[in-house]
């Protein structure tokens, strides 16, 4: 009975070491595939244009969410106050002060 355990554990060992060394060297491969795959001319070009449009669209939204809330403060709209922009109900993002929905509504039932 030891014999088995023994003989089972040692071949569970061998396994270990066996399969993290196999899966170590196939990790090293696909590493060195998208190395190869990423230094390409032809992806390094399709990078930097799709880089090029991301900058571009966020320069575009940037400048929208800018104007509008200029309008929005020009046209005395209320609840818009300097560097605060509206936002839907239920929103999660951050407010200028830092605080979140969940802070705000926490602070009301508070309060």
């Amino acid at each position: 009975m030891i014999v088995r355990r023994l003989s089972f554990l040692s071949g569970l060992g061998m396994g270990y070491v066996l399969g993290a060394r196999a899966g170590h060297e196939r990790y090293d491969a696909i590493a060195s595939q998208a190395r190869r795959f990423a230094d390409r001319p032809v992806v390094q070009e399709a990078a930097g244009l799709i880089s090029a449009q991301v900058t571009a669209l966020g320069r575009r939204a940037t400048d929208t969410v800018l104007g509008r809330r200029s309008r929005d403060r020009d046209a005395g709209l209320p609840g818009v106050a300097a560097g605060h922009a509206p936002r839907a109900a239920g929103s999660t993002a951050t407010w200028a002060a830092g605080t979140t929905t969940a802070g705000n509504a926490a602070a009301r039932s508070t309060g």
